[in-house]
């Protein structure tokens, strides 16, 4: 039986896959921003240091809570489809995140965000061996490196964007 060699990649199929890494930058640039913004946010909401690390905590429970959801029921979704919806909430709530009016609100919002982002993680995972089983071995970790790439990346653009003497600038 002759081995069937195995199709490339069409365009179509490159365009998905850059969305889909692209989406993922902007998940680590949300990720890994909050650290780095920390000093100057903590400023704007004149929040102490304990608060501030709370952030975290109440982003972990958004993120743990989606998680435990889809670990039961994630098979029932399209998973592009999800994806995109956890880029949209993350996106939304990180957006938002810079207008909240207090502390209270952000926590909120900062809850959202950590299911926005954990609902693209899972699902952008489940996605890739889905949609290209024979490509998974290349494809994934791929996505993973784009990843890593928004989380170098992103304490460089904070640095470059946010005036430590301007609370307002981490929004």
């Amino acid at each position: 039986m002759e081995q069937q060699k195995e199709k490339s990649l069409s365009k179509k199929h490159i365009i998905f896959l850059f969305a889909t890494y692209f989406s993922f930058i902007v998940y680590a640039f949300y990720f890994n921003g909050f650290g780095t913004n920390a000093p100057v946010m903590m400023k704007y909401y004149a929040i102490t240091s304990a608060q501030q690390g709370f952030i975290f905590t109440t982003q972990s429970i958004g993120a743990l809570l989606i998680a435990i959801y889809l670990a039961l029921h994630g098979e029932r979704y399209n998973k592009i489809y999800m994806a995109v919806a956890g880029l949209l909430i993350s996106g939304v709530a990180g957006i938002t995140i810079g207008f909240a009016p207090s502390y209270i609100v952000l926590l909120f919002l900062v809850v959202a965000a950590g299911a926005g982002y954990t609902i693209l993680d899972i699902m952008g995972n489940g996605m890739i061996p889905e949609l290209f089983p024979k490509q998974k071995n290349t494809l994934l970790p791929l996505m993973h490196a784009f990843f890593g790439t928004g989380a170098m990346v992103s304490p460089i653009l904070v640095a470059v964007l946010v005036n430590p003497d301007i609370p307002l600038s981490f929004t």
